[in-house]
């Protein structure tokens, strides 16, 4: 069976079919067998969160909310298992039994087709324990999607290019107010890149204080319970990760972990009609000040709450910002003291940004940049809420439409219609935006729609590995331009409208599909160099972000296999009793006869008799 899917948050490549394996492999598959009868819209679309590493999430929930004031798009979703229509899903509930976390939506039976009403959505997911996050989708075209909603974890291990810091106070027994001796700080720290130790940068801080005295309330309204007061910052660099080691930082660095990403749409002074473009970043951070109960405190009163945020040098403020009062002193083109940057809020329930305001005027903060005494810059502001913040610039899109790609072919070195495998990669130099996507197919690769492209200067790649392949791009009117290094710099993404790519490989021998075996298992923390078989595991694997293989495990060997394409890159992932891992990224001709083991945890596995527990297989580790 092949498995069709489009990445419809950034890119869609025409005729875009994954062949990856067979049905017997694959019982989760979502297909349009499942669509309802009669059917009127044939598209499906399988959503799931995952954690800062690719591995499935199998607690908390999505939720969908109309993008740009529609009239009733979220809706018009359903499980593809009944016409109850509803937004908002469980992952424990609702998910699709034995895929781990993974919901199936059809379209409601009577809705019209994508073609004729396109939807405009944003998927929205929290967990607990994580930064909640969201992603855009502006479909216009039928077919079967796999959304995937990325959540980082608020205390990431240290190969995570995020920093988090948490304090305590306390609230007194009368309910709602701070600890009258002491405020409540709390403030992230620097961390410096070390590959032997797999650990991220982080460039920048975030501090946050709650003044004594502070009058606190929950979401719904209640005084703060008594108790102790966990005030927690979780800061986000704007690092592209271009320069970084990839082995240990992900592409695009923390800017793929962004909560919302940096496409999306805003709340300005009429919040029925967001608008729609993109983020240029100066730094992000995640606030939380939970109660005694764990209950998030939303509502501030008294002094205001202070939050500062540092700007690593060399940030970006490229031209066509749109906004009042912005001020880019020279040298233009980058931050510096004395220019002005946007202050934003995340709302978690909708996934959409607005201005953050002033306490005080009730205006949008465009806040100025300082300079400490070691020259770093930073910006400071007040609020009567705590949530999540981003220092933006805001750019409309280079095309006047959501739905306008910018569209371009791409020919191999012998001129002939391109089948490589290859992701596109694109990104601000000095931070601030990027992007990366991944699609992978056994038909023709030749043809490229580009949606959401952003109107400022970016360098675009067409990566296979870590090789960039573009040798000349030839516009649609004018002379070919050679690349640098295989890259492009553009003005914006829309110069490649009507153009052509030319590769420097030529088209490579036609894929196969390749078995593979894959073993998960844990260590035995009692015998070294041993390892047992967990057969109660969810397994996947996901080739790049197009496709989603379920690997059902034996009962006893804790092994499954499936199909993989020879011409496509993968990554194997699990999770059992609340434990989730993934492999790196691999090919099968990277994979041993032995297969592919991952490691999942660590148990006992000496009996009460003095025996062992079964020893797992020594397949490859990657």
């Amino acid at each position: 069976m092949d498995l069709q899917t489009k990445s419809v948050n950034v890119l869609r490549f025409k005729s875009l079919v994954v062949g990856l394996v067979s049905a017997s492999v694959l019982p989760g598959c979502f297909n349009d067998s499942k669509a309802k009868s009669p059917a009127v819209e044939t598209s499906t679309f399988r959503v799931q969160m995952v954690d800062q590493s690719g591995a499935r999430l199998n607690t908390g929930s999505i939720r969908i909310v109309d993008a740009v004031g529609g009239e009733g798009d979220a809706p018009r979703f359903s499980l593809a298992s009944g016409d109850n229509s509803k937004t908002e899903y469980s992952v424990v509930d609702d998910a699709v039994a034995g895929t781990g976390g993974v919901v199936d939506l059809n379209l409601l039976s009577t809705s019209p087709l994508i073609s004729d009403d396109p939807l405009d959505v944003v998927f929205v997911g929290s967990a607990p324990n994580f930064v909640s996050s969201s992603s855009l989708q502006s479909i216009t075209a039928t077919g079967d999607y796999l959304i995937t909603i990325t959540l980082t974890a608020i205390n990431s291990p240290a190969s995570v290019p995020v920093a988090s810091q948490s304090a305590t106070g306390s609230a007194t027994s009368a309910g709602g107010v701070t600890n009258t001796v002491a405020d409540i700080s709390s403030s992230t720290i620097t961390r410096a890149a070390d590959s032997a130790s797999n650990t991220a940068a982080v460039k920048g801080t975030t501090s946050v204080t709650v003044p004594a005295g502070t009058q606190l309330k929950t979401s719904t309204g209640a005084p703060a319970a008594p108790g102790e007061l966990t005030l927690t910052v979780v800061h986000f660099d704007n690092d592209t990760g271009a320069d970084v080691d990839p082995d240990f930082v992900p592409s695009n660095g923390s800017l793929a972990l962004f909560p919302g990403g940096l496409d999306t749409t805003i709340e300005d002074d009429d919040p029925s009609t967001p608008e729609s473009g993109s983020f240029s970043s100066a730094g992000f951070a995640a606030i939380e000040l939970r109660d005694s109960n764990g209950d998030l405190i939303t509502e501030f009163s008294g002094n205001p709450v202070s939050i500062e945020i540092t700007i690593p040098a060399g940030t970006p403020f490229p031209a066509n910002a749109t906004g009042a009062g912005l001020v880019d002193t020279a040298p233009v083109g980058t931050v510096n003291a004395g220019d002005t940057v946007p202050v934003w809020t995340y709302n978690e329930l909708t996934g959409k940004w607005k201005p953050q305001l002033d306490p005080d005027t009730g205006l949008p903060i465009i806040a100025t940049v300082e300079s400490k005494s070691d020259n770093t810059l930073f910006v400071s502001f007040e609020t009567d809420h705590l949530t999540y913040f981003n220092l933006d610039y805001w750019y409309n899109y280079c095309n006047s439409s959501v739905y306008a790609p910018a569209s371009f072919n791409v020919i191999d070195a012998a001129g002939q219609p391109n089948t490589r495998q290859f992701s596109l990669s694109y990104y601000q130099s000095g931070g601030g935006w990027a992007r990366t996507k991944r699609a992978y197919s056994l038909d023709t690769f030749s043809s490229v729609d580009v949606y959401r492209a952003p109107n400022f200067p970016v360098v675009f790649e067409l990566k296979e590995g870590s090789d960039s392949l573009i040798a000349t791009f030839e516009p649609a009117a004018g002379d070919p331009i050679l690349s640098q290094n295989g890259k492009l710099s553009l003005s914006n993404i829309c110069e490649l409208d009507g153009g052509t790519i030319k590769l420097d490989k030529t088209n490579p021998g036609a894929p196969t599909n390749i078995p593979v075996d894959f073993t998960v298992v844990n260590s035995c923390s009692d015998i070294p160099g041993e390892f047992v078989a967990v057969s109660d595991a969810t397994a996947f694997v996901t080739g790049g972000d197009s496709s989603v293989i379920n690997v059902p495990l034996g009962a006893e060997s804790g092994t499954g296999s499936a199909n993989l394409s020879s011409n496509v890159a993968f990554i194997f992932s699990a999770t059992a009793d609340g434990s989730t891992n993934s492999t790196p990224t691999f090919t099968p001709a990277q994979v041993s006869d032995n297969g592919v083991r991952l490691v999942l945890g660590s148990q006992t596995c000496t009996t009460a008799t003095g025996g062992t527990g079964a020893t797992g297989t020594t397949g490859s580790t990657l």
